[in-house]
């Protein structure tokens, strides 16, 4: 007997004890016998870890291995996290024992505290390290892990190792710089001045290179060259130290001897300097310095400029005197320009600039030995009379004819400034801000006219023959005197004969209401020509006054007694008793004018009741902007409808002595209170014969009960303060819309009253229709304000949900029923398609919807609802709905079935459906068809009945017992006897799966004695289990083997 099981070798104490016992009886039944025998074994448990390693920048969350290279010194140091994670991969729970980490050698074990894991746990530690990026170092961590080896088992502690190692790039930055001054003195090289003689030529400098490590890291110096003028030389073993740390320098010094006073390009020194250096991973970077300089030479030369009187040479031009009549303005000068080579070297004039003109031509000779010198004569007509400096500007310009050195100058102005004639006046004009003269100001309406923004303008002009200068310009208004004189600028006090006039314009504000309102303003202008010899002056005046004017103003204010309320925001009268209202009427007269003035009249008219208030106002004599009041109380009916008006009129005396009319004003305040209109509008539905609600109707049984007489009750009712009457009353059913009111217009409700309307119809409660009813009623108060009221009725008639579903089974190929298909004849009959119908039939009174329809196909579930052509049915109305079902195997299983469920709602009432299922069920009977057979071969495939002796007695066999499955299903071998003269025993094979046409062989070897004398009979019996079968199928052989007791051949 074989038996087969699982047993867990990690649970428990893993040590598995069988037993096993046995009973015998020989035929006759009169002794037993009986046998144990015993076995067992212990399975170990095993040690395993694993251990990995992740390292983050602890700033940016990077890997460690992606941290860039540090771009400053500062940077240079990192906060990385190393986190280890430890894993038990064996199927028993571990401990672990120890965690070792080792950063570059430094070890360090971390705190565990006994972390117990189960099988395929893991465990995460961490530990947060300092690390220099910048050291070019590879950065290497590793971490080893030891797991307590199992409790009580014979093996060792189990270890696991990891490493993380990183190396991040470094920056390489140099730079050098130059720096040059002389030997003696320090001076820098920029500074150096021309050559004086040659004694000054050779000048001794020294040049400094210095370079300077700029980047993070330590750097390599590998090359510094300068070059001197396009010379080149190497400087790289003039170094002291070629390894700089960041920020750190090294410096070379050159000395040398130049010589200033070459020719041009010569005196020009460009000292330029590269230098080369590695950082520790070996990455090149370079940097350069350039130092400038140039040396110029000397030149010297001096200009000097009379002028005079081409009449009288003896009369220079600053003593010219003024002209007396115009025809003087126009002299003849005589200007003499003198060049002088102040310098010890021959130099030559390369230009004679007069007033941006080069004259150079005028003179005889451009080259001029030391000391030399050279004039040109000129004259020029000037005029002395129109005030400005006549000046002339002269540059000389030199070159010196050796070399062609930079050039030299000198510059002299000659000015002078003939004396003039004075003559001036002054014009004063008189604007208001409206573009009025200032003549033409109307008088003050109001406080705010009182103030009058005028601007005064003052016209300078000079009427003399000369340029002059304005020394003094003083207005005065009303005694008031100003100084106008800083108006103008420097540039606008010099007038000339031919110029615009000068123009001063102030703005001022006048008060037109006080005192006697004249203005009275004054100029004043004093002018000197341009030498300033004498002073001639200019006055005008300009006079305005403004009258006085009557102004009033009246404002009229209402307010409800009891709230204070605005009487236009009193509120509708909610009853009769609150039509009466006391209302509190204010009238203030204001005088708006700046001057004090005295009321005439205060009438009041309160519809065509009228009546003078002047004795009631005090005080009636008003100061500018002063105001006074006067109240009386009235009472009005708000509920009549009609507006209330209230008209008050104010006369005021006018101004006494001015030529003005009387003025008056005038306020009406009117207010029409409003009405309230209020009306409601109720619907009911009852049946006619038992005055059921519509809406508890109960579900007609048969088609009979169907149609139902109902009637439609509307109530109106005027729930507002005023009598309203009924416009219309209009009602909406399902979308048939009719006026139910009986005398639209003449329908008069008093406050609380109600009238009610009704129309009787016929409904139909099995059509699935629901039946909305809405009913608006219009109304106006007597003022002809309308309101309305509306109501809504929705009834659904109540439906009985019913629903059927039967299920058909056919095979798709012949329509054969699928509770008739035959027994499959081969292994080619299994697969056949089937088709099912599903009918689902609307049993109810009225239209419904197929919510879901799902079948179950031997356990197979689904929803096939999207299959339906037609979910809405009408009452009785049927939908098919078909579903092929492909390649079902009939030789599997020998039943099947198919239940499908229907889920039935009434349009309105879709969260409580109606379900109907129906099952079908076929079998369908599978055959099973099994043989078995027995062979016995010697070692050359002999039969054993067949075996020589020629070779001897003792031969080996080999017995073949063969199962084959000869239906058309598969099957299982679920018995497999074999007796041997009478012995049974089983042989292998129970539980083997044998398909269609295949075939199980078990074989046995054994000795045998061809010479014994006997007969051995083997018989086999099996039973095998179809797939899906109903019953098993059985079969049996047997092999007799004949042995004699001759002796072989000799």
């Amino acid at each position: 007997v074989v038996e087969t099981m699982s047993l867990d070798i990690c649970e428990g104490e893993r040590e598995f004890v069988m037993t096993a016992g046995v009973d015998a009886s020989p035929p006759s039944g009169e002794s037993i016998c009986s046998d144990t025998d015993e076995y067992s074994f212990t399975v170990d448990k095993t040690c395993d870890v694993d251990v990995t390693v992740e390292c983050k920048d602890e700033n940016t969350g990077l890997d460690c291995d992606k941290i860039p290279a540090a771009e400053t010194e500062s940077d240079c140091t990192r906060i990385v996290e190393y986190i280890y994670t430890v894993t038990n991969p064996s199927p028993h729970i571990q401990t672990i024992e120890q965690i070792v980490s080792d950063q570059n050698g430094n070890t360090k074990e971390l705190t565990i505290n006994d972390t117990e894991l189960d099988p395929l746990q893991s465990a995460t530690f961490s530990e947060t390290l300092e690390v220099n990026i910048c050291d070019d170092m590879s950065l290497d961590t590793s971490v080893t892990v030891v797991m307590e080896k199992p409790e009580g088992d014979n093996v060792p502690d189990c270890t696991d190792a990891a490493t993380y190692s990183f190396n991040p790039p470094t920056i390489c930055e140099v730079d050098v710089e130059i720096r040059c001054e002389t030997l003696v003195g320090g001076t820098d090289c920029k500074l150096i001045e021309a050559a004086e003689d040659d004694a000054d030529c050779d000048v001794d400098v020294l040049y400094t290179f210095t370079v300077e490590n700029k980047g993070p890291t330590t750097e390599s110096i590998i090359s510094l060259t300068r070059t001197l003028n396009d010379v080149s030389k190497d400087l790289t073993g003039d170094l002291t130290d070629t390894e700089l740390n960041p920020t750190e320098t090294t410096t070379v010094v050159e000395t040398m001897s130049l010589n200033i006073c070459g020719e041009d390009n010569e005196r020009v020194f460009s000292m330029a300097a590269d230098v080369v250096a590695t950082s520790p991973d070996e990455s090149t970077c370079e940097g350069d310095g350039e130092y400038v300089f140039e040396v110029g030479k000397v030149c010297s030369v001096e200009l000097v400029i009379t002028c005079v009187d081409d009449d009288d040479p003896n009369v220079a031009c600053v003593d010219i005197p003024a002209a007396v009549t115009s025809s003087d303005c126009n002299q003849i000068v005589r200007y003499n320009y003198t060049v002088i080579n102040t310098s010890p070297t021959t130099q030559t004039v390369s230009q004679l600039i007069r007033n941006s003109e080069d004259i150079k031509d005028k003179l005889e000779n451009d080259v001029l030995e030391s000391d030399e010198s050279e004039t040109v004569i000129e004259t020029q007509e000037v005029n002395i009379c129109d005030g400005e400096s006549i000046d002339t500007e002269v540059e000389v310009i030199m070159v010196k004819p050796e070399d062609q050195v930079t050039d030299c100058t000198d510059t002299e102005t000659y000015s002078f400034n003939p004396p003039t004639i004075c003559e001036v006046a002054v014009e004063i004009t008189c604007v208001t801000a409206d573009g009025l003269p200032c003549d033409e100001t109307p008088p003050a309406v109001e406080e705010a006219d009182c103030n009058v923004n005028v601007t005064y303008t003052f016209t300078v002009d000079n009427v003399g023959p000369t340029t002059e200068t304005i020394t003094k310009l003083t207005r005065s208004l009303n005694g008031v005197t100003e100084d106008l004189l800083g108006e103008l600028t420097a540039e606008e006090r010099i007038v000339g004969p031919d110029d615009d006039a000068r123009v001063v314009n102030e703005s001022t504000t006048l008060n037109i209401c006080k005192g006697n309102r004249e203005f009275v303003m004054t100029a004043e202008v004093d002018a000197s020509p341009p030498s300033g010899e004498t002073i001639c002056s200019g006055t005008d005046e300009f006079i305005f006054a403004v009258d006085k004017t009557c102004d009033v103003d009246v404002t009229l204010k209402c307010e409800d007694e009891d709230t204070g309320a605005a009487c236009t925001e009193i509120p509708p009268a909610l009853t009769a008793s609150d039509c009466n209202r006391t209302v509190v009427y204010t009238y203030t007269v204001t005088n708006p004018s700046p001057y004090t003035q005295s009321v005439e009249e205060l009438i009041r008219d309160h519809g065509g009741d009228t009546k003078d208030l002047k004795l009631e106002l005090s005080p009636s004599e008003l100061l500018p902007l002063q105001s006074s009041s006067v109240t009386e109380t009235l009472e009005v009916d708000i509920c009549d409808g009609d507006s209330i008006d209230t008209r008050i009129t104010v006369v005021m005396e006018k101004p006494e002595g001015e030529n003005v009319p009387d003025c008056t004003d005038e306020e009406t305040y009117s207010f029409n209170p409003p009405t309230i209109c209020e009306v409601d509008v109720e619907i009911a539905c009852v049946r006619i014969t038992d005055g059921t609600p519509c809406e508890e109707i109960p579900a007609a049984e048969d088609a009979g009960q169907c149609i139902v007489p109902v009637q439609y009750i509307y109530v109106v009712r005027n729930v507002g303060p005023t009598v309203e009457i009924i416009n219309s009353l209009t009602r909406n059913l399902n979308g048939d819309i009719v006026d139910v009111s009986v005398n639209p217009g003449d329908e008069i409700l008093i406050p609380g009253m109600n009238t009610s309307f009704s129309e009787i119809m016929t409904v139909t409660i099995c059509s699935g229709d629901n039946y909305t009813l809405s009913a608006e009623v219009n109304a106006s108060p007597p003022n002809g304000e309308e309101c309305v009221g509306s109501d809504v009725l929705v009834w659904e008639p109540s439906k009985i949900c019913k629903v059927d579903v039967d299920v058909l089974c056919e095979t798709s190929a012949d329509g054969t029923d699928c509770q008739s298909i035959p027994q499959p004849e081969s292994e080619d009959d299994c697969e056949i398609d089937v088709l099912y119908t599903y009918i689902v039939t609307n049993t109810a009174l009225t239209e419904q919807t197929i919510q879901q329809l799902t079948r179950d196909i031997d356990g197979n579930t689904k929803d096939i609802t999207d299959i339906i052509d037609q979910t809405v049915l009408a009452a009785g109305e049927v939908t098919i709905v078909q579903e092929t079902v492909a390649n079902t195997n009939i030789c599997e299983g020998s039943s099947f079935f198919n239940e499908a469920t229907v889920n039935m709602v009434v349009p309105s009432d879709e969260e409580f459906p109606c379900t109907d299922t129906d099952t079908y069920t076929w079998t369908v009977i599978v055959p099973c068809e099994v043989e078995t057979s027995i062979t016995c071969v010697g070692e050359d495939g002999t039969d054993c009945n067949a075996i020589s002796k020629d070779e001897g007695c003792d031969v080996n066999i080999t017995y073949a017992y063969t199962v084959d499955n000869t239906g058309p299903t598969t099957m299982t071998i679920s018995s497999f006897v074999l007796t041997v003269n009478g012995e049974s025993s089983i042989l292998p094979g129970v539980g083997v799966v044998v398909d269609p046409g295949e075939t199980f062989e078990a074989m046995l070897e054994e000795s045998l004695d061809l010479c014994q004398q006997a007969i051995v009979t083997h018989s086999t019996a099996v039973s095998a289990t179809p797939e899906g079968g109903v019953e098993d199928c059985e079969a049996t052989d047997e092999y007799v083997l004949l042995l004699s007791s001759s002796s072989p051949t000799p």
